[in-house]
């Protein structure tokens, strides 16, 4: 493929952006990106081969995704402090897990609450750290 002149890429990617909502009302509407893309290249609205108008259209889309937060990293950050002072208290990783369902505070699986501990970076506390402190919890009856 031969290399565009100058100036040419940022002309085309201004043709895509002053047609941005009317592209967006004809996704809306359930048009094809290739009928949209014949429609404004017979309206003469742009000039640009059908390949660059999907390309702007894939980089538009994920300019305007927002990260998803499912319902156990929502759980999970509501808890963060809590399992944070529960980490520095000595406790382990699956008394903490039992403790936040217990309580009805997390509701996905431990293997989720376990992605989102190393995700995180909450790492355990050293023992040896605790008895200098001496923060270690008390054992449960």
């Amino acid at each position: 493929m031969p290399k565009s002149k100058s100036g040419e890429s940022s002309k085309r990617r201004i043709q895509f952006i002053e047609n941005l909502e009317e592209i967006k009302a004809l996704l809306k509407e359930g048009r094809s990106l290739k009928d949209i893309y014949n429609k404004l290249v017979d309206d003469g609205k742009i000039h640009m081969n059908y390949r660059m108008f999907q390309y702007y259209s894939k980089s538009e889309s994920k300019r305007e995704r927002k990260p998803i937060v499912t319902k156990s990293t929502q759980e999970f950050i509501d808890c963060k402090s809590d399992i944070i002072d529960m980490v520095n208290k000595g406790y382990s990783f699956i008394d903490i897990y039992n403790k936040l369902v217990a309580d009805g505070r997390f509701s996905t699986q431990l293997d989720n609450f376990y992605r989102l501990i190393k995700q995180e970076g909450i790492k355990k506390v050293k023992i040896s750290k605790l008895l200098k402190n001496g923060n270690r919890h008390k054992n449960k009856k």
